[in-house]
């Protein structure tokens, strides 16, 4: 058996002595993979939670501005697709479900959050989608998300 197995390695030796590495196609897909419009993450989280954690997507200063979902659900308000993305306005209702007041801030926060994205990236297509037009983006995100995807966008365009 021993022998069999040398003969084994030899001849796998020898098959990736032969393999030629495309380190080229290595760098792109390196420099294609950071200059992606990737939210912060951690390679060895167990939960989705841990994987992409909110408060490095979601900073602090942030959430003040992120309140326009939760007061229409305090208010009874349905959620106008004028207004809102269809995404947003499909688990509006949802919040009602939620009890804790602080998980319910969160998850409207992250549903204006989304909406703010979504009309950002809106604004700056092609055609420049009219409702996006006028959304009123605060300008804390906007200079954010001008900094993190416009700019890597162009750095993306360059390389």
């Amino acid at each position: 058996m021993g022998s069999s197995h040398s003969f084994c390695a030899t001849v796998l030796d020898k098959k990736l002595k032969g393999i030629e590495i495309n380190t080229e196609a290595l760098e792109a897909i390196t420099s294609t993979t950071n200059s992606r419009n990737v939210p912060p993450y951690d390679l060895d989280a167990t939960s989705p939670d841990k994987a992409y954690p909110l408060d490095k997507i979601i900073l602090k200063g942030e959430w003040d501005y992120l309140l326009d979902v939760f007061e229409l659900a305090e208010a009874g308000l349905v959620a106008s697709p004028d207004v809102y993305p269809s995404f947003v306005c499909n688990r509006v209702d949802k919040l009602e479900d939620v009890k804790d007041e602080s998980k319910k801030r969160r998850f409207a926060g992250i549903l204006s959050y989304i909406t703010h994205l979504i009309k950002f990236k809106d604004r700056h297509s092609m055609d420049g989608v009219t409702s996006a037009k006028r959304h009123k983006l605060p300008s804390i995100l906007s200079q954010k998300f001008s900094s993190e995807i416009i700019s890597k966008q162009g750095k993306h365009q360059d390389s």
